[in-house]
């Protein structure tokens, strides 16, 4: 794993990063991990959550209902930890769902860090205005009452009931290069994302809470993995 001999002021001994726990009601990885920090039987006192915590989070009430329990457990540990929540491409417009405490980000450059879910830097032109044209309330607003969702949210439903892929990305060392050439000013580079859990250079994916049923904390410099 990635160690560091100085750690960045911002980044704090024990944090945690999640990424890619897909939260539904089939899957409670998520849940059970966020109530390990709540009793402390995990300590930390920051989190960072990389995108696509959620199976599917959107500003609509159907969501916010279905996804109630997990964004309370949230809102709650942000009055004792540092949060930083960052939008993937299955949670998004976001603002205004959760408390003001937790710091809603696309992504995040400090101190030589650059974090974000993993989809915002990609060469593939029509991922790109697919993520934009969606990534748009008042768009989603409109293919809400054009798909005629808003009746009985049968677009939500399919959705949440999509299988997530886990397979290894056979070239990701080729990936990672691409990656690499958006960060010119990073000496580190994490991303979710791609399920992947592996490191080439300064490029960190995380493992996928949904995937490996693990996550990252730093402890004493070292990125470490740890199994629900």
């Amino acid at each position: 794993m990635l160690q560091f001999q100085k750690l960045p002021t911002f980044l704090k001994n024990g944090a945690i990063f999640i990424a890619d726990s897909h939260y539904s009601h089939n899957n409670q990885n998520l849940k059970i991990l966020l109530h390990k920090i709540k009793t402390n039987e995990i300590k930390t006192s920051q989190i960072f959550l990389v995108g696509d915590i959620f199976h599917l989070l959107l500003d609509f009430k159907f969501l916010k209902i279905y996804n109630e329990d997990i964004i309370n457990l949230i809102n709650e540990l942000s009055h004792t930890k540092e949060i930083f929540y960052f939008e993937g491409n299955h949670d998004f417009c976001l603002n205004g769902i959760f408390d003001k405490n937790v710091k809603i980000l696309q992504e995040l450059k400090k101190d030589g860090i650059c974090i974000n879910h993993g989809d915002i830097y990609i060469k593939d032109k029509f991922y790109k205005f697919y993520t934009k044209f969606i990534r748009n309330k008042i768009t989603m607003n409109i293919v809400n009452i054009l798909s005629l969702n808003f009746i009985n949210n049968w677009m939500f439903k399919k959705i949440l009931n999509k299988k997530i892929r886990c397979e290894k990305i056979t070239n990701f060392e080729n990936l990672a290069k691409q990656k690499l050439m958006f960060y010119d000013d990073c000496r580190l580079i994490i991303e979710g994302h791609y399920h992947q859990n592996k490191i080439y250079k300064n490029y960190l994916n995380l493992p996928s809470l949904y995937c490996q049923n693990s996550f990252l904390q730093l402890k004493n410099g070292e990125f470490v993995e740890i199994f629900i």
